[in-house]
């Protein structure tokens, strides 16, 4: 970082601080960082295999291996590391685990597209804090980082804890076109690190996932937390063209188009997870199913329409309140809204889901509390 500390003070990277409303309100400051990108870009192609041990100690780098890894252990520092240094030198590993080939063969538009994004800073950072700040508590301050990184994945982004990762692969070549996607994606990902400020954390490690019960937990807490996220940024409102563009809009289209199969879906992941036999493994089969690009991410959608039913019903206050409880709550107070006379609904909660979100609400604070 400290090698590129003159560059982002002159406009690499950018930050905006905004008041909002009195003095009860919540001061919002995110920046968009490109130091990781354009440490990768120096040391891609230079033939000067000093630049790895730069890269390799950056803390922005770690925390992205360790999403990566906790996917899937091969994805690891170690072989980041050997890719990297086949990288220096213009070449490409077989397996290119962290998609370095893109860069090799394009670094110019790489950064071409850096550049654009920094230049339109102003604009994703307001349009962020417009839509982020109703769903987030009054006294909350918030200080974040939007991180550019042309590694690891191809498209998409995922956050850990205040930093939040977007992947500038697929926005190479149409990132002009994709501008609308973008703001979303940095909308959704920014809020997961808002989330982490007020909400319950999700495990860092699944691997320390050892029974149901936790199995459980993890999975109603990724439920709220990816279905408040794409609830408030919808890819439905999409527009543009591009790859990014098309990942957002037919994930959305399709999950909400085939929601009743969700419903069910979850219920039968629900009954997966439900058992202390091999608990591990049938939740990443079970987090698989449903929260993973692989097959649509489909849990979100369902996640993101309890999220609006319990704001049309109860209204936002109670939304907010309920995202501060433990996650079951989430469950509960939406399988109330279907119970309520005269509410003729067919999206209702599986038998195994209600009964193992009243399991794991034992002696946990109810979401009565919510609306007294």
């Amino acid at each position: 970082m400290v090698r590129f500390a003159n560059r982002l003070f002159c406009g690499l990277f950018f930050s905006v601080l905004v008041s909002l409303g009195d003095a009860s309100s919540n001061n919002f400051e995110i920046s968009i960082d490109s130091s990781l990108a354009e440490q990768v870009f120096e040391a891609v192609c230079s033939e000067r295999n000093e630049y790895a041990p730069d890269l390799l100690k950056s803390e922005l780098l770690h925390r992205q291996i360790e999403h990566h890894s906790n996917l899937n252990e091969q994805r690891n520092l170690d072989i980041f590391k050997t890719e990297l240094e086949a990288a220096i030198n213009c070449n490409v590993t077989n397996d290119d685990d962290f998609h370095f080939q893109n860069i090799v063969r394009q670094k110019a538009d790489f950064q071409k597209t850096t550049d654009y994004i920094i230049s339109r800073s102003d604009e994703i950072i307001d349009f962020v804090i417009s839509r982020s700040k109703p769903y987030m508590p009054e006294e909350l301050d918030f200080t974040g980082s939007i991180v550019l990184t042309p590694v690891g994945q191809n498209c998409g982004g995922f956050s850990s804890r205040e930093v939040f990762f977007v992947s500038i692969a697929c926005l190479v070549g149409s990132v002009e076109q994709e501008l609308t996607a973008l703001k979303m994606l940095a909308l959704h990902e920014t809020y997961h690190a808002i989330q982490s400020n007020f909400m319950a954390s999700s495990a860092a490690n699944f691997a320390q996932i050892t029974n149901s019960n936790e199995a459980q937990f993890e999975f109603f807490l990724n439920l709220i937390l990816e279905g408040t996220a794409a609830y408030i940024a919808d890819g439905r409102e999409v527009k543009g063209s591009g790859v990014l563009t098309n990942n957002f809009s037919s994930s959305a289209n399709k999950g909400y188009n085939d929601i009743e199969f969700n419903f069910r879906l979850l219920n039968y992941a629900v009954e997966i997870i439900a058992t202390d036999d091999n608990s591990n493994q049938r939740f990443r089969d079970a987090y698989a199913l449903g929260f993973t690009g692989k097959f649509d991410e489909r849990f979100y959608y369902v996640g993101a329409t309890i999220a609006q039913e319990i704001e049309t019903v109860f209204g936002v206050e109670v939304l907010l309140c309920v995202m501060q409880l433990t996650p079951e709550q989430f469950l509960l107070i939406y399988d109330e809204t279907t119970r309520r006379d005269g509410n003729a609904h067919t999206l209702n909660l599986g038998e195994a889901t209600i009964i193992a979100a009243h399991q794991i609400g034992r002696n946990k604070e109810s979401y009565r509390t919510c609306l007294q």
